[in-house]
């Protein structure tokens, strides 16, 4: 492609589509996290550094279906206004994007 066009080397990408790049070259390991993303997250529902937080995987049987979501303009709605339902839905997209 350099001889087409005229490009520049940035180096190693360290974001792509929000999503952060880390890279482990000791143990040949990449991975993809949502920091950020999740820090708003937090931050919205009013979670501080003082929370204590817990590492866990999600269960390989858990699927999502599409009857698990709001059907209708109301019950979207509704789900605006609970905390709860709008935290999790938040962390639930977060785990679906990264997870492998």
């Amino acid at each position: 492609m350099s001889i087409e066009f005229e490009m520049n080397n940035l180096g190693e990408t360290k974001k792509v589509i929000g999503m952060e790049i880390e890279r482990d070259s000791k143990c040949g390991k990449v991975s993809l996290t949502q920091k950020r993303y999740l820090k708003k997250v937090l931050q919205k529902f009013n979670i501080n550094d003082d929370t204590k937080s817990l590492s866990t995987t999600l269960a390989s049987h858990f699927k999502l279906k599409a009857i698990m979501f709001p059907a209708t303009l109301k019950e979207h709605e509704y789900l605006t206004y609970v905390p709860y339902a709008s935290a999790v839905g938040s962390l639930i997209y977060a785990i679906v994007c990264t997870k492998a």
